[in-house]
C-alpha cells in the first residue's frame, strides 16, 4: 500500500537528498514535503480527468436565489477542484447545459437535482495507479528543488522528468477508461 511517505521518499530520490520516515519528523526535508504534498497533488490532478479523480454527484438547488438573473445556483462540493463539462445526464455524451461558476456555486437553468461530475482534491495514494504516483513525486521534485538543492540543474532534470511521467500517466490512464461511445459519422461508417 502506497503512502504520503513513499511519494515524498521517491521525490526526495529523484533529488539525490536524504529520506525520511515521517511527514512530521523534525528535518527540513520532511517540513518541506508536508508544505509541498498538497499542492503538488492538486497541479497534478487539474492536470488531466484522471479516472481515480473523478466523483459524480446529484446536487440540490440551494435555497438561496442568485441576486439577479433566473439562475439556479448549485453548490460546488468542498473536494471539487475542477469541473468537468456539464450535461443534462452528468455523462459525457449527455447534452451540454450552459453555465457560470462563480465562487463555489454553479449557476444554470438546469432543474434539481443537477448531475454533476468533477475532479477531487480527495485522493489517497493508495487509490493511485503507479505512473500516477510517480507523476505526483516528480511534481513533488519539481517543487522542492530550489529550497532543498539550490540546484537549477536538479530542477531542469525533475521538470523534465515531470513531462514524461505526465504523457505516459495520461495515455495509460486514456487506454483504461474503456470504450466510451462513439459518435456515428461518415468516416467511422467507412471503416465499418
Amino acid at each position: 500500500m502506497s503512502s504520503k511517505v513513499e511519494i515524498c521518499r521517491d521525490a526526495l530520490q529523484i533529488l539525490g537528498d536524504k529520506s525520511i520516515v515521517s511527514l512530521d519528523e523534525n528535518s527540513k526535508e520532511a517540513r518541506q514535503c508536508k508544505i509541498a504534498y498538497p499542492r503538488a497533488v492538486e497541479t497534478v490532478l487539474r492536470a488531466y480527468p484522471w479516472s481515480c479523480a473523478i466523483r459524480r454527484v446529484k446536487l440540490a438547488a440551494s435555497a438561496e436565489a442568485s441576486a439577479f438573473g433566473e439562475w439556479k445556483r448549485y453548490r460546488r462540493p468542498v473536494d471539487d477542484i475542477q469541473v468537468l463539462p456539464i450535461t443534462t445526464t452528468g455523462e459525457a455524451n449527455g447534452l451540454p447545459v450552459t453555465y457560470q461558476l462563480e465562487g463555489r456555486y454553479i449557476l444554470c437553468h438546469q432543474s434539481a437535482p443537477l448531475y454533476y461530475r468533477y475532479i477531487s482534491s480527495e485522493v489517497e495514494p493508495s487509490d493511485m495507479p503507479p505512473d500516477l504516483r510517480r507523476v505526483v513525486a516528480a511534481q513533488l521534485a519539481v517543487r522542492l528543488a530550489e529550497v532543498l538543492t539550490g540546484s537549477q540543474t536538479k530542477l531542469n532534470m525533475a521538470l523534465g522528468l515531470y513531462r514524461n511521467d505526465l504523457a505516459l500517466a495520461k495515455s495509460n490512464d486514456m487506454m483504461e477508461d474503456g470504450v466510451s461511445d462513439m459518435v456515428s459519422s461518415s468516416w467511422v461508417e467507412a471503416r465499418n
